[in-house]
């Protein structure tokens, strides 16, 4: 009888040992399973196909559960120019320069004479040139649309009064794309505050060109779509506006911040983004562009929250649209954190799941954030 109960003890502490075990691993792991399988949207679970999502209906209002999808283990080649401290200019004419085939571009707005000049004589040696602009920029006296529409450049405009065709970028032979918030203009390039990304990689540039050839198609800022695609490519990520919805990809991405936010943004009058983050028990800091201060902007109600923001100082324009998430993930491209940003323009949206290309981003924003607080 006594070694009866004895092994009955063993093995009582036998489980005891085993459920306090699996109670502590599980523990441990709280927060990477809350941040994966356990947040999964529910409205994936009939969607065949792994990148395909339906929207929920409250996708504007609250964005409450996390998104998995895909791996971030292929890194894509990605280089991060910031103008005018880098020569931007010079890293778009050299990729014009070694073009042997095809160059495709949707820029809201060109000026600049050694860019016009460079397309041309790439047109005059057989390349298929293609040049999209926004109707309104076209019009401008200073505007070397026409130029191009002279040569044997193929030149088109959007038609809308009510939205902009306002994307910033080039594709290079349908493998190189050069992409963010820098106009074809002096300004542009010399004297405000931009940040391109140079991107090698086919499956990203064959997206550039699609949308070029949705353009040729007539379709200019078309409606978000019921389905759409979470476009991951290894650590990033691409979407165009506003059919991929990409008010919802930053809100996700606003939702799911751990412990920081920083961004440098032309134009913040985004009320979704704002009520997104402004209870958030993390750290924040905002730069936003002096002259985009208006009855409209969110620069007053960061201050009245107490949430860390100053002003640009550069004469001309501070025309980032870039936002760091957690040291590591960097939102960035050609949309202005506003409502026509957001569901009107033509833009381009990147997310990049990156340690070292967030660390460029943060650099730069922590330089002029201390010039531009002591000042």
């Amino acid at each position: 009888m006594n070694f009866l109960k004895i092994i009955s003890f063993v093995l009582i502490g036998l489980v005891v040992f085993l459920v306090a075990s699996s109670y502590l691993a599980n523990d441990s792991f709280q927060d990477v399973k809350s941040d994966t399988s356990d947040k999964i949207d529910s409205t994936i679970e009939d969607v065949k196909d792994n990148n395909l999502f339906s929207k929920p209906k409250d996708a504007y209002d609250s964005i409450k559960n996390k998104i998995t999808f895909g791996s971030f283990d292929r890194n894509i080649s990605t280089e991060v120019f910031f103008c005018p401290e880098e020569d931007c200019l010079t890293e778009l004419l050299e990729l014009i320069s070694s073009s042997k085939k095809t160059i495709d571009c949707a820029v809201y707005d060109v000026s600049l004479e050694t860019v016009t000049d460079a397309l041309i004589e790439k047109s005059n040696q057989g390349l298929e040139i293609r040049f999209i602009s926004d109707y309104g920029t076209s019009q401008n006296k200073s505007s070397n649309l026409g130029l191009l529409k002279d040569s044997n450049v193929t030149v088109l405009t959007n038609s809308s009064e009510s939205s902009y065709m306002h994307n910033k970028f080039c594709v290079f032979d349908e493998k190189i794309v050069f992409v963010g918030s820098m106009n074809f203009t002096l300004n542009g390039n010399y004297k405000n505050n931009n940040n391109v990304l140079i991107i090698e990689d086919k499956e990203i540039a064959k997206e550039y060109t699609n949308k070029i050839d949705s353009f040729f198609k007539g379709e200019f800022s078309p409606k978000p779509k019921e389905v759409y695609n979470v476009n991951n490519y290894g650590n990033l990520e691409n979407y165009f506006c506003p059919e991929d919805d990409c008010l919802y990809h930053l809100l996700r991405f606003a939702n799911d911040a751990n412990y920081s936010i920083e961004c440098m943004l032309f134009s913040y009058t985004l009320d979704d983004f704002f009520q997104e983050v402004v209870d958030k028990n993390i750290d924040q800091r905002y730069i936003l562009e002096s002259r985009g201060i208006s009855q409209y902007s969110k620069y007053n109600d960061l201050k009245n929250n107490s949430i860390p923001v100053i002003l640009d100082q550069n004469p001309n324009s501070m025309h980032n649209k870039f936002c760091i998430i957690d040291d590591y993930i960097v939102l960035t491209g050609s949309m202005n954190y506003s409502n026509n940003g957001t569901k009107n323009n033509d833009e381009s949206f990147l997310v990049i799941h990156d340690f070292e290309i967030a660390q460029e981003y943060k650099d730069y924003f922590n330089d002029y954030w201390t010039s531009w607080s002591n000042n």
